[in-house]
């Protein structure tokens, strides 16, 4: 048997995502309802993939638990990590999602991970029965996609400011590797270190 958080049921986390998604819009009984019976809960383990590259049709997720990162594969086979995701996040490019184009990167799990899973076709056939969903749906898509606004918002940053910047918008930062945010931050693992070392001796 798994220990630690994978002792959670499905049920608490069905219910965490009915949560998340009534702090952004009314959800009848019924919608709640006919949620609860079809999103999957899926666990996924430390390092492992929720997709990968060439994969068809994804479905949505929202992250209910630890922290996973979105990258691409470059060239020269280094990663390009664009994005990561934490706790109440939606994962994922919004735009993936609508188009159900073949999925382009990795998503990868940074610890053990929980996901509330809806499928496309799974989405269109509630939203068709309960259209309250809809505005939710949007927002959901709208903070989905803020992860692009998010990096431009950091790297209109420099140095020093970058990293802060950074650790501004991930309060989660201590929890990611080194070199994952190098990755992310276009930057040396020794000049993270250096930009580290520099906050701690003026954390303000």
């Amino acid at each position: 048997m798994e220990t630690g958080e994978f002792f959670d049921t499905d049920g608490y986390y069905k219910e965490q995502y009915i949560t998340k998604l009534s702090k952004l819009g009314y959800l009848s009984p019924g919608c709640r309802q006919a949620l609860l019976q079809t999103i999957t809960i899926r666990r996924v383990k430390s390092h492992k993939f929720l997709a990968r590259r060439g994969q068809q049709a994804l479905p949505g997720w929202i992250q209910l638990n630890g922290i996973s990162k979105g990258y691409f594969i470059t060239r020269n086979q280094y990663q390009k990590i664009f994005a990561f995701w934490h706790t109440g996040e939606p994962v994922g490019r919004a735009s993936l999602f609508l188009s159900q184009r073949e999925c382009p990167c990795y998503i990868q799990c940074l610890s053990d991970s929980v996901f509330a899973e809806l499928t496309y076709h799974q989405h269109k056939t509630i939203e068709k029965e309960f259209p309250e969903i809809a505005p939710i749906n949007h927002l959901l898509i709208a903070e989905a996609a803020e992860k692009a606004d998010i990096k431009n918002r950091i790297f209109s940053k420099d140095g020093y400011d970058r990293y802060l910047k950074f650790c501004e918008l991930h309060p989660y930062h201590f929890k990611l590797k080194n070199r994952d945010i190098a990755s992310y931050l276009r930057i040396s693992e020794s000049r993270l270190s250096n930009l580290k070392r520099e906050h701690r001796k003026d954390p303000f």
